[in-house]
């Protein structure tokens, strides 16, 4: 006799639980801080910031020494010509690469196809199950029609 393995929803929802709580673990240990871009300027005149990364429409760096246990910030581009006033201080300057056509497909499209591999395998799990034999043989019977050569 064949002994067939049952899930019970409950190890669904610890997982996806566990899942949860991990994620917002890896959240709390970033080290982020979104900061304004007035801050910014100010930080950028104390001195406090050690390095930038210039993006189109973002600044993100590193502080100097940490502010408020923050190690690095974030902000938005006002004015483009702060790469200037960046540059006659001193601090090192890396550019960001703008997101590219393929890279954003790639966002978009792999989700979608990891979806549908877990929705494939999902089905034939279930098709089996019940008897239906296979993605493409949902509306195929496997009853045979007998009939009688002459009636009456």
């Amino acid at each position: 006799m064949e002994r067939k393995t049952e899930y019970n929803i409950w190890y669904w929802v610890v997982a996806f639980i566990a899942v949860l709580f991990i994620q917002n673990l890896i959240a709390g240990w970033q080290s982020v801080a979104p900061i304004s871009y007035s801050q910014f300027e100010q930080y950028l005149a104390d001195g406090k910031i050690s390095s930038v990364a210039v993006g189109s429409d973002t600044i993100t760096g590193t502080f100097a020494e940490p502010v408020d246990g923050k190690k690095q910030f974030v902000t938005t581009v006002v004015n483009p010509a702060i790469l200037e006033r960046i540059d006659r201080s001193g601090i090192e300057i890396t550019g960001v690469p703008q997101n590219t056509f393929l890279g954003t497909l790639i966002s978009w499209v792999a989700p979608a196809l990891v979806f549908f591999g877990i929705w494939m395998l999902l089905f034939r799990k279930f098709a089996d199950k019940q008897g239906f034999g296979g993605f493409m043989q949902v509306g195929r019977s496997k009853a045979k029609v007998y009939m009688e050569k002459e009636t009456g």
